[in-house]
């Protein structure tokens, strides 16, 4: 397997956990505002990462990145899998395009 898949993978596996990460969260403290949700989404976090999560716009726009180039790198393979994984990785990141709205 070449090192762009790998590379691809583990920028998908990122993005991923992310957005997987938060959806779980939100749906965990479905009786939060979205203020107290995030406040008490940012106390569980790690102090190292709190910095990462307190711009919201910031870490939507990081996850949109790893999200493009991962998509990049599986189009680029040319192998059918790759393809599909491409569009799905592009799709997520479109969705995050509407996380920041």
């Amino acid at each position: 397997m070449k090192i762009s898949i790998v590379i691809a993978f583990l920028l998908l596996i990122a993005g991923m956990a992310q957005i997987t990460d938060w959806v779980i969260f939100s749906l965990q403290h479905k009786t939060l505002d979205l203020f107290q949700l995030n406040a008490v989404y940012l106390k569980r976090l790690p102090s190292f990462l709190q910095f990462y999560f307190r711009n919201p716009v910031f870490s939507t726009l990081v996850c949109m990145t790893l999200l493009t180039i991962s998509g990049i790198l599986f189009i680029r393979a040319r192998k059918k899998i790759f393809l599909a994984l491409g569009v799905f990785t592009l799709i997520m990141a479109f969705w995050q395009l509407f996380s920041l709205m």
